[in-house]
């Protein structure tokens, strides 16, 4: 997979990787399937490919308060 970075106002908030669903790797990290963008208007960020593993730690700030403030403030947040 190929990695990504979200940023709110030039901070970093977390980081995670673009990783297709048919593949047959692991990635205990935050991961989307790129695969999905053309099909939906969502990208949904996952904790783990196929999911997350019972004992491993995965830092989860895709909740993140300044994340949602700006997805707030530019109508884009589905609450």
């Amino acid at each position: 997979g190929n990695a990504f970075a979200v940023f709110a106002n030039n901070e970093l908030i977390y980081t995670g990787y673009f990783w297709a669903g048919f593949s047959s790797s692991s990635c205990q990290w935050i991961v989307t399937d790129p695969m999905h963008l053309p099909l939906s208007d969502e990208m949904k960020m996952n904790l783990g490919y196929p999911g997350q593993i019972d004992g491993i730690f995965i830092p989860d700030n895709r909740n993140d308060p300044r994340i949602l403030a700006i997805f707030r403030k530019d109508g884009k947040l589905i609450e």
